[in-house]
């Protein structure tokens, strides 16, 4: 998969690596974890090590193309992964606000994604009282 990735996407720009995540070291301005999240156990582990990878101002986003139902659905058939469950929004948004400030938040019938920004400064609704990671309607 790697080399056909590469060979999309011929820009110096882009390191395409393959090691386990949890033990690379690295600095970079964007982190996608593209329809991979529900299966890395320690979720909270994950996205402590990936934020800690980010320049200021650095992005992690988590993205699936395909809606969190579907997702689990389909892992739900196979043993392999049956235990791989991609977790309410709402939840990844907690976990990445322990590190990040959550900028976006979708988890509907087309796709999934959550993502934060590195040392933005948070925002807080006293008004309605929402976490900071929850864009505030008000």
């Amino acid at each position: 998969m790697i080399e056909v990735a590469k060979s999309k996407y011929d820009n110096n720009k882009i390191n395409f690596i393959t090691q386990d995540i949890m033990e690379h070291k690295g600095v970079y301005d964007l982190i996608i974890v593209y329809s991979a999240y529900p299966h890395f156990y320690d979720k909270r582990a994950l996205v402590e090590h990936l934020s800690s990878m980010l320049n200021k101002g650095g992005k992690l986003v988590v993205a699936h193309s395909d809606s969190r139902e579907k997702i689990n659905n389909v892992h739900s058939k196979h043993n392999e992964v049956k235990e791989d469950r991609l977790p309410p929004a709402i939840e990844t948004a907690n976990i990445f606000s322990e590190h990040l400030y959550v900028d976006l938040i979708i988890d509907n019938d087309e796709m999934y994604i959550v993502s934060g920004i590195k040392n933005k400064q948070k925002v807080f609704c006293t008004f309605c009282l929402l976490k900071p990671y929850i864009p505030c309607i008000f």
